[in-house]
C-alpha cells in the first residue's frame, strides 16, 4: 500500500489539501496518508518528526494554491517554515515530490524559486480543480499518482535505526553515509542572553546581544559504537551494545572524529 506525505499551506490550500486527503484515504486505506503538522507529539522534535514521517512515505504532494509562492517568498529567513523543511526532506531522500495545482495557482518560472527548491521538477505537475468536476479531477489525480508510483524505480528504505548488527562489524563508508546521512543546517544570527528588564536574569546572563553562526553539517543520527570504531579502530565495546551512542568520548576526540568525517 503507498503512502503519501500532504504538503500544504494552511492559508491558501487547506481545504483541497482535506479534499485530496479524503480521497487517498478512501482508495487506499486510513493509514495511507500523513496530513497535518497537528499529529507532532507533545514535546517532539519537529524537524527530526516531519523528516522522519517524510522519509517513511512513498512520495510527498505539495498543494499548491493562489498564494503559496507568495508566502514561500515571505518566508524565505523562517527557519521554522513546516512547507520548506517538508520538501526539502523529500528531496534530500529522493522521495518523489508531486506538486497539486490547486485554485488558480499555476507552475512558477524556476527563477521564481527559492534555490534550494530550484531542483523541483514540476514535469509532473497535477491539477485538482474546485466546482462541478471536482470529482473526477480527484479520480485523475489518484490514478496518475498510482502511474508515477509505477514508474518510480522502488528501493528498499532503511529503518530509522538499522545499523551492522554483529558485534564490532565496522561499517563502510557508504553505509555510514547511507545510513547516517548529513544534514545542513543554515547559518543565521539569534539574541543570546537575557533583556535588561529580566527580573530572573544573572548578571552574567546580561546583556542581550546578536551572535551569528555560520552554516554547519550535522548528521541525522548520534555516533554509534560501530560507526566510531572505522575511525578508532582500537576503540572497544559490549556485545549487545553496537547500535548505541559511543560514550567515553572527550572533547578533543570527538573533535578529531568530525575532522576525519571532513
Amino acid at each position: 500500500m503507498p503512502k503519501f506525505f500532504i504538503c500544504y499551506r494552511r492559508e491558501d490550500s487547506e481545504y483541497p489539501a482535506q479534499w485530496i486527503s479524503q480521497e487517498l484515504i478512501s482508495q487506499y486505506g486510513p493509514d495511507s496518508v500523513v496530513f497535518d503538522v497537528d499529529t507532532i507529539p507533545p514535546g517532539a522534535d519537529y524537524r527530526g518528526y516531519l523528516r522522519n514521517q517524510v522519509g517513511k512515505c512513498d512520495a510527498l504532494l505539495a498543494i499548491i494554491g493562489d498564494r503559496w509562492l507568495e508566502i514561500l517568498r515571505d518566508r524565505s529567513e523562517d527557519p521554522n517554515d513546516f512547507v520548506r523543511i517538508e520538501i526539502l526532506a523529500a528531496m534530500e531522500k529522493q522521495i518523489p515530490v508531486v506538486p497539486v495545482l490547486v485554485g488558480r495557482a499555476q507552475v512558477p518560472s524556476e527563477d521564481e524559486l527559492p534555490s534550494e527548491l530550484g531542483q523541483l521538477s514540476y514535469s509532473q505537475a497535477l491539477a485538482v480543480r474546485a466546482g462541478l468536476d471536482l470529482n473526477n479531477h480527484l479520480a485523475r489525480l489518484v490514478d496518475r499518482l498510482g502511474t508515477l508510483l509505477a514508474e518510480e524505480p522502488t528501493t528498499p528504505k532503511p529503518e530509522e535505526d538499522q545499523r551492522p548488527a554483529q558485534a564490532g562489524q565496522v561499517p563502510t563508508q557508504e553505509e555510514d553515509e547511507r545510513l547516517n546521512p548529513r544534514i545542513r543546517i543554515e547559518g543565521g544570527t539569534f539574541q543570546m542572553g537575557s533583556r535588561d528588564d529580566d527580573p530572573e536574569a544573572y548578571d552574567n546572563e546580561k546583556p542581550q546581544h546578536a551572535v551569528k553562526v555560520s552554516s554547519f553539517w550535522i548528521q541525522e543520527h548520534p555516533v554509534t559504537n560501530v560507526e566510531y570504531k572505522r575511525f578508532n579502530p582500537s576503540h572497544s565495546f559490549d556485545a549487545d551494545k553496537e547500535r548505541h551512542p559511543v560514550v567515553h568520548v572527550n572533547w578533543q576526540e570527538a573533535m578529531n572524529y568530525a575532522q576525519w568525517l571532513d
